[in-house]
């Protein structure tokens, strides 16, 4: 398809790297899934909104969060921790890009969600309290039922992991929550 564009247009640039992201989504789950394919479309995405001018932010936010979730969601899949640790770094990295790019343009809830996913790579990388931080973070910022629940289920297998004053902290405020809020439109 790029071979058919007018590549030095830049409205098709940008239209072809949110196409390429959109792509990089879709080859991330499910029946669709490829890795390679999915990597490659979110990198050609980064590399061209990089190039633009002015800089497509929340886009490339997008772009680093599938990335990172392309990374994460592979790593789940490796039990030897040895090869999964380094899809886990990845992931990480990718993430913090996110954040950084949702504090520079103002997208609370997209740094919310990255908080969250930022919290499960440091509790798989074995870093308790940073996850912990993450997750309290991404509550702080939560404007949503569903974005507290992200954050309270990894608060929540940290404390069941960990037990005493984690457990005793974050399970009544997860029952307080499961009692104040429905999740229903989102199961």
């Amino acid at each position: 398809v790029a071979t058919t564009l007018d590549m030095d247009d830049p409205r098709r640039r940008a239209l072809f790297a949110r196409v390429q992201n959109s792509l990089g989504e879709q080859l991330s789950q499910g029946s669709t899934y490829d890795f390679e394919r999915a990597q490659k479309s979110f990198q050609q995405s980064v590399a061209i909104k990089k190039e633009l001018k002015p800089v497509d932010k929340p886009g490339l936010a997008r772009a680093y969060g599938g990335l990172g979730r392309l990374y994460l969601f592979a790593a789940r899949k490796i039990e030897d921790d040895s090869a999964r640790r380094p899809l886990i770094t990845r992931a990480r990295t990718y993430f913090q890009e996110d954040v950084e790019l949702c504090q520079d343009y103002g997208d609370v809830a997209g740094e919310c969600q990255m908080h969250s996913h930022l919290g499960e790579c440091e509790w798989l990388l074995g870093n308790a309290d940073q996850a912990v931080s993450h997750y309290e973070r991404s509550m702080e910022l939560s404007q949503s039922a569903i974005s507290n629940a992200f954050a309270l289920l990894g608060l929540m297998k940290i404390a069941l992991a960990e037990g005493g004053e984690r457990l005793q902290r974050y399970a009544p405020r997860t029952l307080r929550f499961v009692e104040e809020n429905t999740l229903a439109p989102f199961l």
